[in-house]
């Protein structure tokens, strides 16, 4: 939800709420824009609504271009298995270009079926490249034996509330995970709420809720690791407020390290490949075997 959507929507809540009560002698001219403002506060609240809930329209579906996996590769006691969730550098919104160097070994996971991995992600938002990607490369380099499973439920530009486990999306992530019961899951997230401002305590309690609900989900899978992410705008300016309840779980890499050199030009506060590169080996660092 952009800015300027929330400042009307604001606005318009504000004109609803004060509009002048006069009973039965409500002049017809009064009567008359209260009901505009009351429409358009409707209107504006189903597109918002629409937008922030109804994600799964617009993410990638497109299994045509993927090649299918047994999904006996889901039990096999070598397989990792990850869901990614966040926003936008969860998802696939980074500069494309990238080509899986395993691709019987590096595969993803979406609507009850595994494939191998390829840029764009099924059930992604972006049509870029990622991280992902990159670290399912990385993790069978460490270890050739082993195959390593992504899905994402990440979807781009919102503030973690969006992300909660009663919103449409949250019911997304959460039905993901019980199809995945052994999956750890990465989270990657803060750039929006970094713009807005949101208060750390109110931010820790949201984040604490959703970790709460994926430890009750994948009963058999590893921890929720939260990754650092909060730099956003044309200066990628980092909120230390919000960075410093990400940085408290201790489990995943400071991306907010990764400055101007690593994100890609025009697409702040996306990576550019080098950095989804370098996000990607941070990720490594931090997990391994987590689901051993």
């Amino acid at each position: 939800m952009s800015d300027e959507e929330t400042e009307l929507a604001e606005a318009l809540v504000g004109s609803a709420k004060s509009a002048p009560k006069r009973g039965p002698r409500l002049c017809g001219t009064v009567a008359a824009a209260f009901a505009i403002a009351v429409v358009l506060l409707v209107l504006v609240s189903a597109v918002l609504i629409r937008r922030n809930n109804d994600t799964r329209m617009s993410r990638n579906a497109d299994v045509k271009k993927y090649e299918r996996v047994d999904n006996e590769v889901l039990h096999d006691p070598e397989t990792l298995v990850f869901v990614a969730y966040g926003q936008s550098n969860a998802d696939c919104c980074g500069e494309p270009g990238y080509t899986v160097k395993h691709p019987t070994k590096v595969l993803q996971y979406y609507d009850g079926n595994v494939y191998q991995m390829k840029e764009p992600m099924l059930n992604a938002v972006c049509d870029g490249g990622c991280i992902w990607s990159r670290l399912g490369d990385i993790l069978v380099d460490k270890q050739p034996s082993r195959r390593v499973v992504f899905a994402t439920a990440a979807v781009p530009g919102v503030a973690i509330r969006y992300l909660l486990p009663n919103t449409a999306v949250g019911q997304e992530f959460e039905a993901m995970l019980k199809a995945l019961p052994t999956a750890t899951v990465l989270f990657q997230q803060g750039e929006t709420d970094a713009a807005l401002q949101t208060d750390p305590d109110d931010y820790a309690a949201m984040l604490h809720d959703i970790v709460r609900v994926a430890a009750a989900v994948a009963t058999e899978g590893g921890e929720t690791r939260v990754g650092v992410g909060t730099r956003h705008g044309t200066n990628l300016v980092p909120y230390e407020p919000v960075a410093a309840v990400q940085r408290q779980y201790a489990n995943g890499p400071d991306l907010d390290t990764l400055g101007t050199e690593f994100r890609w030009q025009g697409s702040f506060p996306h990576f550019n490949r080098r950095g989804l590169q370098e996000a990607a080996q941070r990720w490594a660092l931090q997990i391994d075997v987590v689901n051993k």
